[in-house]
């Protein structure tokens, strides 16, 4: 519960108006949701309400981060997400966009408690479990219209699904583990990478169960993504789905080089290139770890443990003093936590379920090679790699075991005490930035929405892909919002704005001069008022519109 709290504290209390978005993502998900709820959960279809001045769809707004398949237009977004977040939506208003993560991230800390007691005890488990929902960027993602925590849930209920079925050698357990991870893939696409990561993490451990285990979990998932995959077909025309063929394809369109990509997308998400000698010390301390995890002498755990304890101290010290403004994306700047997986184990560590730190450090790890070989899309804005949150919890498990098994040991219990207590204090901070920015970003779209709709015009033109979606809350409130290319474009629109009757419009511009430059009616509008500067160096202007009398 203190999750879900502290959470619900900073939603409502501190990150800014819940119409207000942090991306144009939301703003899609929004649109989703509202036509949704129009069709009466008939289509998925998005509804243009422009289309009766505009029936040619030339000056449409869906545009970018839509999808045209069969004359109809779909986001490409998850239509799943989308069919969850109608109903609180429609009894709860905005608020209600925020009942599936908050909830999300509140079931992820029981899970994460139930799968770190058998190693961590009850104490330890609830430690872990608060520190990876209050100080990673799951806090953030929390507190955003965004399906990233339900399906990091779904991941997280597969692994310990898969955990608990490997040593009782349950059948049901497993093959509901793969389903949760199929479940999980009509949320996000790239989580069905977890179904790999987790078979691999399995068949790791060599023992007699795990081909069995394996092949229940791939059934499991197989099951969970084939109905998926037949939605895909029926309803986008490909199994990929739009998200795949919209996302996807503008990620590796131009690509000529995809070792370069592989790296920016490394230095984006995983450890920035930019610091070098933080990239130097990371280096270090996974070699630390590899070494230790194959010669397992005291001598080389002790040493080992005095090596990361140093470099861990080194990295936290490095993020504090170069975590300047602006976003941060990528896992170690916004959860250092992870590093606490570069521990040795203590020697001489027993516990009964001797394979689960395997599996969790295994599965984590082998998700971001995944990733990464995959190249999914970076991201763009985000607060850390929102792609790789399935990761996190098991990395986060595993590495408060590997400290907690220097405990038993005086002098070296008191060092892992301290150097965890010091990544923590600095992953904290990390998420007081992310959510400081969270509340900037909120504010300012948000203010741009508010000013666009008090201008008290029924038509908005815009002549930027992302302007169309900061609007999302009046989207259907009896407003025509049109997107322009070029002059022509505008020229056109306001023919047919004048011709139906409106005598004002609200230009929310980005590039004005450019547009207006070859627009022959631009001269019909007269600016009412000043214009206003808005967020995302956006003008917004309100313009009185002039019909020219008939010619002769």
């Amino acid at each position: 519960m203190i999750p879900l709290l502290v959470a619900s504290a900073l939603l409502f209390g501190y990150v800014g108006p819940l119409n207000g978005f942090w991306s144009t993502d939301q703003g899609v998900k929004l649109i989703q949701v509202q036509s949704l709820l129009l069709n009466k959960f008939s289509s998925s279809a998005l509804i243009y309400p422009g289309a009766a001045i505009d029936q040619d769809d030339r000056v449409s707004l869906l545009r970018g981060q839509y999808y045209q398949h069969g004359g109809q237009t779909y986001a490409m977004f998850s239509d799943a997400f989308a069919l969850i977040s109608s109903v609180p939506f429609f009894f709860f208003g905005f608020a209600g966009l925020y009942l599936v993560p908050l909830v999300s991230l509140a079931a992820l800390s029981l899970i994460c408690t139930c799968i770190a007691r058998p190693l961590l005890g009850p104490g330890g488990a609830l430690l872990s479990a608060l520190a990876l929902t209050l100080t990673s960027p799951l806090l953030f993602y929390s507190v955003i219209f965004w399906e990233h925590l339900p399906a990091t849930l779904l991941t997280t209920l597969a692994l310990w699904q898969a955990l608990e079925g490997y040593y009782r050698t349950e059948r049901r357990q497993l093959v509901g583990a793969g389903i949760a991870i199929g479940a999980a893939a009509w949320l996000r696409n790239e989580a069905i990478l977890a179904a790999p990561a987790l078979i691999g993490a399995v068949l790791l451990t060599r023992r007699s169960q795990s081909s069995q285990t394996a092949a229940w979990i791939g059934i499991g998932a197989g099951a969970g993504v084939l109905p998926l995959l037949l939605y895909n077909q029926i309803v986008f025309g490909a199994v990929v789905g739009p998200h795949v063929l919209v996302a996807g394809a503008a990620q590796y369109r131009g690509v000529s080089d995809p070792l370069m990509m592989r790296l920016a997308w490394a230095d984006l998400l995983l450890v920035p290139q930019g610091e070098p000698v933080l990239v130097g010390v990371v280096m270090a301390m996974a070699m630390v770890a590899l070494i230790t995890s194959i010669w397992r002498t005291q001598r080389v755990a002790n040493v080992g443990f005095a090596l990361t304890a140093v470099l861990a101290i080194v990295v936290a010290a490095i993020i504090q003093a170069t975590s300047g403004g602006g976003l941060q994306t990528t896992l170690l700047m916004t959860f250092p936590a992870v590093l606490l997986c570069c521990f040795p184990v203590a020697p001489k560590e027993r516990l009964d379920r001797v394979d689960t730190p395997l599996i969790l450090t295994a599965f984590g790890l082998t998700l971001i090679a995944l990733s990464w070989l995959a190249l999914l899309p970076d991201g763009g804005a985000q607060w850390g790699p929102r792609m790789l949150l399935p990761a996190a919890p098991a990395l986060t498990i595993a590495g408060f075991w590997r400290a907690r098994s220097w405990l038993r040991r005086p002098a070296a219990g008191a060092a892992v005490a301290g150097v965890s207590a010091i990544v923590l204090f600095v992953a904290m901070l990390s998420q007081c930035a992310g959510l400081r920015q969270l509340r900037d970003f909120n504010t300012a779209n948000q203010t741009l929405l508010t000013t666009v709709a008090q201008s008290g015009a029924s038509a908005i033109i815009t002549d930027t892909w992302y302007g169309p979606p900061l609007l999302a809350p009046i989207f259907y409130d009896e407003r025509m919002i049109s997107l322009v290319d070029d002059g022509a474009d505008l020229d056109y629109l306001i023919e047919r704005l004048s011709n139906a009757g409106f005598d004002t419009v609200y230009y929310l511009s980005g590039r004005r001069d450019e547009i207006t430059s070859d627009a022959r009616r631009w001269s019909e509008l007269t600016p009412i008022g000043a214009p206003a500067r808005l967020a995302h160096h956006r003008t917004g202007q309100l313009y009185q519109i002039n019909t020219p009398p008939p010619s002769d």
